[in-house]
């Protein structure tokens, strides 16, 4: 995984604990609702395992948030809105 990338799971990593955590939903229960296993999760909000735009859009429908917050999790709060778009733009192309 390159830098980004890997900058990109981290920060979508915290995010998805915080919202599961917020839920009081287990890594099971959020596992199950994202039809894989807990240890995908676990490797999710560690940043071990990138987040394809399909399990971007399956994690927000499993949170009840948009695709473009979700989206926008991925990438650090430094930047801009400008780097936002070219990020989006950038996952949907080269998303699994």
């Amino acid at each position: 995984m390159d830098t980004m990338t890997r900058t990109m799971g981290e920060h979508f990593g915290k995010w998805l604990q915080g919202q599961r955590l917020a839920l009081g939903l287990t890594t099971r229960d959020m596992g199950r609702q994202l039809g894989c296993s807990h240890n995908a999760v676990s490797l999710l909000e560690r940043g071990k395992l990138k987040p394809s735009p399909e399990m971007i859009r399956k994690v927000a429908e499993a949170l009840g948030v948009s695709v473009d917050d979700a989206t926008i999790a991925t990438f650090p709060d430094e930047f801009s809105d400008h780097d936002r778009q070219l990020l989006r733009r950038w996952l949907n192309q080269h998303g699994d």
